[in-house]
């Protein structure tokens, strides 16, 4: 009897199987047990018995019975090809028992014993550390970065030949845009700024080709790098829904932009796949179009942002959603508000329409209105501070965020004088931390930190 670890993707996490494969005596062909969809079951033995075929010139017709413990739930098996065959193969005789001892592997085949990527690897991998992992090499990047010795394998040939090939350590890819290339939009970019270091919501309101887009995919690039445990979540999502694929492993934060007429599955994911909420963890989720969003999948982005995980409605699994929400919005339905020029129709959208419009979406911690800019407005315009710079800033002000600030007391009279929501007091200790140097143990909230954070506060 052979016995083979493997792991099957659920979600963001992985569940252990065993594959054994046994050849006893009589006349019929090899069955596998433990995989109650017969579809699955009929193409997953398909590709075993063409793969072992290419593989050693000899049919698999022998009487081998396969068996998956536990049971896999629903078809979820392409993964198991490669442990499947390789055990096969090994009651066979077409592999010396003692090569398949402590082995484990993920991976699925075509029908020339060729392997072929799959998703969730990275889970599988992390399961299944105490043992010798192989997996097909498209997936070693990511199995490689949660099992240092996984080895990636491209086809039963291979295998069989000795050919494997280890996964190599590759360097962080550097980002192509940078804030420095933004001109004439200083105070959307101190908002963003604000928003990155504490982790505030913020709505950009303007019309169409007032930059907002272009600001927002900018934002990763002054979040903190990726590393440890936050890493490691990151990659167990986008291994889950196979973004990880023959290309090296992300070093900086996601940035995740839905279409305003993504489904409700397309956002919380299911128990298969993390849908676009998990997917920006610890980065960035940007919403074009918000207002035009179905009121669904509206109060489901405000609620994750909250509560910084995503909850598929078919399963009892939470995935993580610890994410930046930056929303972008017209300020009226015809789309002209503050797009006004020489050359252009005005808004003639009434009071009423506007705050309608807008009256569907969350409340925003900053919201910042943005005018369209002409040719001449952008040539002339001051290039803005590196994002180099500005992620020190973030960093700096991250690292102080432990230790609540001190406020002056001008800042606490006028607090307390004008009702000022917590809302905005959060705001306001976040732009303290801001201007707070390296070397300084403890920031001030002054007047002019609340004043600025009450700027941002009008939606």
């Amino acid at each position: 009897m052979i016995t083979i670890k493997s792991a099957i993707p659920h979600g963001v996490s992985a569940t252990l199987v065993t594959i054994t494969a046994e050849l006893t005596e009589g006349a019929g062909a090899a069955v596998i047990r433990g995989m109650p969809n017969a579809a699955a079951r009929l193409e997953t033995l398909t590709r075993v018995r063409s793969a072992i075929r290419h593989a050693t010139l000899q049919r698999a017709d022998a009487f081998v019975i396969v068996t998956v413990d536990p049971p896999i739930v629903g078809n979820n098996a392409a993964g198991l090809d490669l442990p499947i065959t390789l055990a096969m193969m090994g009651a066979l005789g077409a592999i010396p028992e003692r090569y398949l001892e402590h082995i484990a592997a993920v991976g699925g085949l075509n029908l020339a014993g060729q392997t072929t990527a799959t998703h969730g690897v990275y889970a599988c991998a992390e399961a299944l550390r105490p043992w010798h992992l192989l997996v097909s090499g498209a997936n070693i990047y990511e199995a490689n970065a949660a099992h240092p010795n996984a080895q990636g394998l491209f086809s039963i040939d291979a295998y069989l030949a000795g050919g494997r090939v280890m996964g190599a350590t590759t360097e962080p890819v550097k980002s192509e845009v940078d804030f420095s290339e933004v001109r004439g939009n200083a105070r959307a970019i101190r908002a963003l700024t604000i928003a990155a270091a504490g982790g505030h919501r913020i709505l950009l309101r303007g019309p169409a080709g007032c930059g907002a887009t272009m600001m927002a995919r900018r934002v990763p690039t002054i979040l903190p790098q990726l590393e440890g445990e936050a890493r490691a979540e990151v990659l167990r999502a986008w291994s889950a829904a196979g973004l990880l694929e023959s290309r090296p492993l992300p070093m900086t934060p996601a940035f995740r932009a839905p279409h305003h007429t993504v489904s409700h599955a397309g956002l919380v994911g299911d128990n298969r796949r993390p849908g676009e909420l998990a997917l920006a963890h610890k980065g960035v989720l940007f919403v074009d179009e918000m207002a035009e969003m179905t009121t669904t999948n509206i109060d489901t982005i405000s609620h994750a942002s909250k509560t910084r995980e995503a909850c598929p409605g078919s399963s009892t699994d939470r995935h993580p959603a610890d994410f930046l929400l930056i929303a972008a919005t017209t300020g009226c339905p015809c789309g002209q508000y503050n797009a006004a020029t020489p050359t252009q129709e005005r808004c003639v959208c009434s009071p009423k329409a506007r705050m309608r419009w807008t009256g569907r979406l969350p409340m925003f911690d900053l919201v910042v209105d943005l005018e369209r800019l002409t040719a001449q407005e952008i040539l002339d315009g001051t290039p803005e501070p590196s994002s180099a710079v500005l992620a020190t800033q973030v960093l700096v002000a991250r690292l102080g965020a432990s230790q609540r600030p001190n406020w002056s007391n001008p800042a606490l009279e006028f607090v307390e004088q004008h009702r000022v929501i917590s809302r905005v007091q959060q705001v306001a200790e976040t732009i303290a931390q801001l201007h707070r140097s390296v070397g300084d143990q403890l920031a001030v909230v002054t007047l002019a930190d609340v004043q600025e954070a009450l700027s941002f506060a009008h939606q």
